[in-house]
């Protein structure tokens, strides 16, 4: 089965991907990416709450630059000037990769 890229009109927002390297990150412009965010606080103690703010983010393969980015768990994402830890990167594939999703979380 055959599937159709994302469309660019989906691919409107960009991140930077921060690789650990020794001991700093290497960082990599990624655009053409999808970014849903999901607000949330989760209270700790009865005066003070963390916020625990999520973001899923779409890489389609074809549409997505540069191509062949390998997302891990543990990588940093730079959105909006707030850092995300990543938590899961999720394949999707039909006769070939299709698209990522990435599950990340404030850090």
């Amino acid at each position: 089965m055959q599937l159709k890229p994302i469309p660019y009109d989906l691919l409107t927002d960009e991140m930077t991907l921060l690789s650990p390297r020794g001991d700093g990150y290497e960082s990599e412009k990624i655009w053409n990416v999808r970014v849903v965010s999901a607000s949330r606080i989760s209270e700790y103690n009865s005066v003070r709450g963390r916020d625990t703010s999520e973001i899923t983010v779409y890489y389609d393969c074809e549409n997505s630059y540069p191509s062949d980015v390998d997302f891990e768990a543990g990588m940093l994402i730079m959105y909006n000037n707030t850092r995300y830890e990543i938590l899961s990167a999720e394949q999707f594939k039909a006769e070939t990769l299709h698209h990522i999703k990435i599950t990340a979380r404030k850090v």
